[in-house]
């Protein structure tokens, strides 16, 4: 239940910062500012909170002995796509060419590395697109309202 709590409360936490969230770009659009401004406000609102986080789950697991069961394999190169995506958002670029950029980026480099192939890179895009699908709907019946 700890675990599960820290996982639940993190994902909240990096959803409030996030520079593509569909609440963050209706929020700066109707407001008439900037993505970097609404992130250095966020930011200053959040950092104590994750201090005070950081030092209880410190606290409530200091004792706990951990064993570690599986390696992981770690890659740089696949970050790089997160990485261009943030900074891309942080600068300020049209949201769309950010995430268009990061979907390229890491398709190239998956092509190149092996972790798929073309059909596997096709088949993730149109599960992804239908995926999608309930949300563009919702999208385009309140648009049109």
């Amino acid at each position: 239940a700890f675990a599960m709590a820290t996982v639940v409360g993190g994902a909240m936490f990096g959803d409030n910062l996030s520079m593509i969230s569909d609440t963050t770009i209706a929020a700066v659009r109707t407001q008439k500012t900037q993505m970097s401004d609404k992130f250095k406000v966020n930011f200053r609102i959040v950092v104590p909170g994750a201090i005070v986080t950081i030092f209880v789950l410190w606290w409530l697991s200091h004792g706990y002995d951990v064993t570690q069961t599986k390696t992981y394999d770690f890659e740089w190169v696949k970050v790089v796509p997160y990485l261009l995506v943030l900074i891309l958002a942080v600068i300020g670029i049209n949201v769309v060419l950010v995430l268009l950029g990061g979907i390229l980026l890491s398709s190239l480099i998956g092509l190149i590395d092996g972790s798929f192939d073309l059909g596997g890179l096709l088949k993730a895009a149109s599960e992804g697109v239908l995926g999608m699908q309930d949300i563009a709907m919702i999208a385009l019946l309140i648009g049109g309202m």
